[in-house]
């Protein structure tokens, strides 16, 4: 992907929704700009749109409703009933995570293919993902109950948050806290190094992109010493744009999108377990997962860094940085001169990797 050096475009590209290509009729909205469409092509798709908000969206909120009321009568009796740490609370409670799980995806008549060996539990491991969607966590959990590390958040997907750590070890941080993280790291290192403990799920680009790229993984999750499971998540945009920019739609608008589409329809694939190797640095091997990850996902992987997402660079570095290269480009015609003069070469060799904004 060409891009200016820090150039502001490059890197939303990576945060923003884009239409499905090309567009058809399972689409849920119409293409952006000006479209020329027969009369009888509209009226199908404006009878998809009728079939989507008056059939489709009834039954998935109905499902909804009744799957979480199952829910809270199931952590009730658990919760007042059964004896806490016994060996089957613990497994009537990973039945009602991934219950629970189940109830989110089939609300969005989610179509999830599962590819590769199924998480086991295990010391010593993690599992790191590419993020679209906080629905990410709903498709791998209902699959396996995975512990989770995220960030802390507030409204629906907060109460959600507490509600799941009440029957799960789950550990969620701030990260505009430096102390926060430091206390994570932490907390994750001792998880992954109990026995009994369920696998962690990370999702190391600290935060959602499009499904179209893969952004810089960052290095904390790859500093334990453990081993990393790999998992690729690619949602097919033809039935549902699964993306959420969370500075442009809250949670609960989310899901409403999702519910009166026609379809979530993804794929995940669990990839062979990858170890640090010798004289590999944290950085490095952050790197070497994401890029496996962005090749069976069919994602363009570059090295933005999630932060940039909320904390663009500010106009005057980069013009900085803009005049520097100028200045640098200025200057190889006189090499390449002085070069010649002295019985060199006329040809300077190319500036590698510059480029103007």
């Amino acid at each position: 992907m060409e891009c200016g050096i820090f150039g502001r475009t490059a890197v939303t590209q990576c945060f923003t929704a884009e239409p499905a290509e090309p567009w058809n009729f399972l689409t849920r909205s119409l293409p952006p700009g000006p479209i020329s469409m027969r009369p009888y092509f509209a009226a199908v798709w404006l009878a998809g749109v009728w079939i989507r908000y008056t059939v489709l969206l009834p039954l998935r909120l109905a499902t909804l409703v009744i799957g979480l009321l199952g829910f809270f009568v199931g952590f009730f009796f658990i919760s007042t009933v059964m004896p806490r740490r016994s060996k089957v609370t613990i497994a009537a409670n990973k039945f009602l995570v991934r219950y629970l799980a189940s109830v989110f995806v089939a609300s969005w008549s989610g179509y999830v293919r599962y590819h590769g060996q199924r998480p086991r539990p295990g010391i010593n491991q993690i599992y790191v993902a590419n993020h679209t969607s906080p629905i990410d966590l709903g498709l791998l959990i209902k699959d396996y109950p995975f512990a989770c590390i995220g960030q802390r958040h507030g409204g629906l997907v907060g109460a959600l948050q507490g509600l799941v750590s009440n029957i799960q070890n789950h550990v969620y941080f701030d990260r505009e806290e430096g102390r926060d993280r430091a206390a994570v790291q932490r907390l994750l290192t001792a998880h992954v190094s109990t026995p009994g403990n369920e696998p962690m799920l990370v999702f190391p680009e600290g935060t959602c992109v499009n499904n179209r790229y893969c952004i810089m993984f960052k290095k904390g999750s790859f500093q334990l010493g453990a081993t990393v499971f790999p998992v690729a998540i690619k949602y097919h945009a033809g039935f549902a744009d699964p993306f959420r920019n969370s500075s442009v739609a809250s949670f609960p608008r989310h899901l409403l999108d999702l519910m009166t589409s026609w379809a979530v329809v993804a794929d995940v694939y669990y990839l062979p377990p990858q170890k640090q190797r010798p004289g590999e640095g944290a950085a490095a091997f952050a790197s070497r997962v994401k890029d496996l990850i962005a090749a069976r996902a069919g994602l363009t992987s570059i090295g933005w860094d999630g932060f940039l997402k909320r904390h663009p660079i500010a106009p005057r570095f980069r013009q900085q940085r803009q005049r520097a290269t100028l200045f640098a480009l200025s200057r190889r015609p006189q090499a390449a001169a002085a070069r010649t003069a002295a019985g060199g070469t006329a040809g300077a060799p190319p500036l590698n990797g510059t480029q103007l904004s």
